[in-house]
């Protein structure tokens, strides 16, 4: 490989959005890490917070969405 990659961000209005959007990617597999050449996708909150309430992300400084 020569140069390098790109990286895409955004938010959606909700958990449940964001749910919707990773159920339907069907060229990037849902992971973390960035140290790869494949396409990855995810949301902090639902990977390393499921149980965290919006509220509760937000409080410890983590966006829901």
């Amino acid at each position: 490989m020569n140069g390098f990659g790109g990286m895409v961000s955004f938010r959606l209005q909700s958990r449940a959005a964001c749910r919707k959007v990773l159920d339907r990617m069907d060229l990037c597999k849902i992971g973390v890490s960035l140290g790869d050449a494949e396409t990855l996708v995810m949301n902090g909150a639902l990977l390393f917070h499921p149980g965290l309430s919006d509220a509760a992300c937000r409080k410890i400084g983590w966006s829901p969405t």
